[in-house]
């Protein structure tokens, strides 16, 4: 027997019957009635609850439950009149559909036309697994959402075992954000699509580690201060030149300004470096490079190569044949980048490449939102849109495709 509990929703707004047509809030006159039927294609209606949901001031919610019998009938009594707006929930998934609106007055009793639901066969499933940069193997929280009506709804929470694998065979068909969550790593989130019968077996996620961007006191001269330790230590030769090679990669911060820093040997003909930064974590910005437009900006900042879903880049440095051009720019219209260039004091010369973005040009006020983290990916290493070094911030096996992200976490 095929298992379904489903709720209604009634929302309710009082008002006077008779002559006064204003609205009025009432509370000792319940008089009306709605009743209904809901039917599930070829399942039973074991349990079906209804429940009733009445706004009785803005702040404020009453509502009352009710059980339809075995047959899917349900009613509720004892109703004041108002205007109702019916709503209902499948099942442990939360499953809504929206029935239609009504109007009771005084003594009024209103049957519904029968709700009917077609089953929905619970065997899906993912499976997968999580490794992280570390090595160590934590044990990852996986929230699971469904969608529904251009909204996702919350299902159920799984975990990872202790090797990084994961697997769920308990889930319905459609589409799905399936959230990865783990204490001082960056979300990763998928989106795939179920079909009946369906185990997808979703692409290996490698978890990296967040680091800290500290606080300190900044002088932009082209020289590393003492204060300098590497956020990201490269260990990987270009494939595209000699003069392509760069040694570690720096963030820090004072109270007024973001401080990038690249260590190398560097030329003024020959290097390509183009950073994008996701500043705010989350997918506004953009995850599509292929799309950046304008004159020599947009075209050295325009790549195709993909990234994680979960990265939208807010703004890009792009350095091309350095010291010729040298730019940190706003992503917000990808299509003339050329046209958004933000204020930035950048210094390059054989060895070092520095810059640093005022907090003003990054955040409202030039507050650093509470969650202090940021996200970048780089290509280190000229060419057009797709003849690219294979060189990267984090490296990647295929440059063309970032797997991972390189976070910072803003120090408190």
């Amino acid at each position: 027997m095929y298992y379904k509990t489903i709720f209604i929703i009634i929302t309710v707004l009082f008002f006077l019957s008779g002559c006064d047509n204003d609205p009025k809030l009432i509370t000792n006159i319940e008089t009306c009635s709605i009743d209904g039927n809901i039917y599930l294609e070829n399942a039973s209606t074991d349990t079906i609850e209804v429940r009733i949901l009445i706004n009785q001031t803005v702040n404020e919610e009453i509502y009352w439950e009710t059980e339809a019998d075995d047959s899917g009938h349900f009613q509720i009594s004892n109703l004041p009149p108002g205007n109702y707006s019916i709503s209902y929930f499948v099942d442990s998934r939360h499953y809504t559909g929206f029935v239609g609106s009504v109007t009771l007055f005084k003594d009024d009793h209103t049957t519904l036309n029968p709700i009917t639901r077609a089953r929905i066969e619970n065997d899906c499933g993912i499976t997968g697994f999580i490794v992280f940069e570390d090595k160590e193997l934590p044990i990852a929280s996986i929230d699971i959402f469904y969608k529904e009506a251009e909204e996702y709804f919350f299902d159920k929470t799984i975990q990872s075992d202790t090797s990084g694998f994961y697997q769920t065979n308990e889930l319905f068909p459609g589409e799905h954000k399936i959230v990865f969550t783990i204490d001082d790593y960056p979300e990763v989130m998928k989106f795939p699509t179920l079909q009946p019968g369906e185990l997808v077996v979703l692409d290996t996620i490698t978890f990296e580690q967040i680091i800290l961007i500290e606080q300190v006191n900044i002088d932009i001269d082209g020289n590393l201060d003492d204060w300098n330790e590497p956020v990201y230590i490269n260990d990987h030769s270009s494939g595209w030149g000699e003069s392509n090679n760069f040694n570690d990669f720096y963030l820090g911060y004072d109270s007024d300004i973001l401080y990038v820093a690249i260590s190398g040997g560097f030329s003024n003909s020959e290097n390509t470096i183009n950073i994008y930064f996701d500043i705010d974590s989350d997918t506004t910005g953009i995850n599509d490079f292929s799309m950046i437009q304008g004159g020599d900006i947009g075209n050295h900042l325009r790549k195709e190569f993909t990234c994680p879903d979960f990265f939208g880049a807010d703004i890009a440095f792009s350095g091309w044949a350095l010291q010729h051009n040298m730019n940190v720019v706003s992503l917000e219209n990808p299509e003339a980048v050329d046209n958004a260039i933000l204020e930035a004091n950048i210094i390059m010369n054989t060895d070092t490449i520095e810059f640093a973005i005022p907090l003003t040009e990054m955040y409202e006020n030039g507050i650093i939102p509470d969650h202090r983290e940021i996200s970048l990916v780089a290509i280190i290493g000229g060419g057009d849109d797709v003849s690219i070094a294979d060189d990267s911030i984090p490296q990647q096996n295929n440059v063309l495709v970032f797997e991972t992200v390189l976070s910072a976490k803003f120090a408190q």
